[in-house]
Formats: structure tokens, C-alpha cells, sequence
């Protein structure tokens, strides 16, 4: 018996109630260099605006004080905002992030293929990139992630999940290549 909101010839079985096979949500606070980065640009530009402002005659105003602390704040909120989703359905997989966002069909992949890739190399950096050699990447942290060959393109999904990502892809019918 299939499971319910498979398609056919699927061998997924839903997660939740509403169809969704996996989903996984990422930020990018999960990324390393971010997570050691952004505190140390943070308690220096602070440093810094701080020393400017208290040598300013006359002395900084209060909404100038709360403009600089919202500042600051958002630099450490931002990253935790920022999220890269994940969701596959009886009918595609759907990546998006804040401002990007990208529905693959499976009539549109040919094949996948489990990769480790190196964000700042192959792509130069996080979140969604296009390089004329790897293709598309929606990437936020870490290394490993699928790489799916579709009919504009490969495109490489980082996950922290990838062995259960492939399953639910080939559980789909897209083939994995080495």
C-alpha cells in the first residue's frame, strides 16, 4: 500500500500530516566561522564606535547611544535569523532562505550524488551562490550536502542530515550516482 500523499511510484512516507517527507532548518549560526567571527566584528566595532563617540565634543546624544546598540544587537541577531530550509513533498524539494527560494521538481532531476564541498572555495561563501563551474549552492554551514543534476543545472544543497536527505531522494525515484 502506498503511503498516504506519495505519488506514484514513491517509497516516502510522510513525516508530519501535511505531506512533508523531510525537512530540516538550518541557520547560520551553525557555521563555525560565523559563530567565532561575528562576536569579535561585533566587540570591535563596538570598541571602536564607543572611543569615537567619547571623543566627540559635545558628548554623543541618547538616540545616537540607541542607535549604536541597536546596531550592535542586530549584528548578533542576524545570523540567527537567517535560515536555510529544506522540505521535500510528494511533488519536489523546495529550498529557501530569507530572500532566495527554489522548487525543484522531480521530473527536473536526473540524478544526485552525496558531496562534501567547500563553501568558500568552490562557491565563495554562504547562503545562495552561483559559480559557472559548481552551479547553483544553498549552503550555511558545513561541509557535506547532495549535489542534484537537473535540467537548468546542478545544484548542491548543504544539509547537516545528508544520509537521510539521499534516503528520502531515492525513496522519490532519483537516482544516486557515486
Amino acid at each position: 500500500m502506498e503511503p498516504t500523499n506519495a505519488r506514484p511510484g514513491s517509497n516516502a512516507t510522510p513525516t508530519d500530516g501535511d505531506g512533508v517527507y523531510f525537512h530540516e532548518s538550518m541557520t547560520l549560526w551553525k557555521n563555525t566561522l560565523i559563530r567565532y567571527l561575528i562576536p569579535i566584528e561585533t566587540a570591535t566595532t563596538l570598541i571602536i564606535v564607543l572611543a569615537v563617540l567619547g571623543s566627540t565634543t559635545p558628548p554623543a546624544s541618547g538616540s545616537t547611544l540607541a542607535i549604536v546598540v541597536a546596531a550592535v544587537l542586530g549584528q548578533l541577531l542576524i545570523p540567527s535569523m537567517i535560515r536555510l530550509h529544506t522540505k521535500i513533498d510528494a511533488e519536489s524539494l523546495r529550498v529557501r532562505t530569507m530572500f532566495f527560494w527554489r522548487t525543484i521538481r522531480f521530473e527536473q532531476m536526473s540524478s544526485f550524488s552525496v558531496v562534501r564541498y567547500d563553501a568558500l572555495g568552490q562557491f565563495g561563501g554562504w547562503g545562495y551562490r552561483k559559480s559557472r563551474k559548481h552551479g547553483a549552492a544553498y549552503i550555511l554551514a558545513g561541509e557535506d550536502g547532495v549535489r542534484i543534476e537537473t535540467d537548468k543545472g546542478p545544484v548542491t544543497i548543504g544539509s547537516f542530515r545528508v544520509a537521510e536527505l539521499a534516503e528520502t531522494l531515492e525513496a522519490e525515484g532519483v537516482p544516486r550516482t557515486a
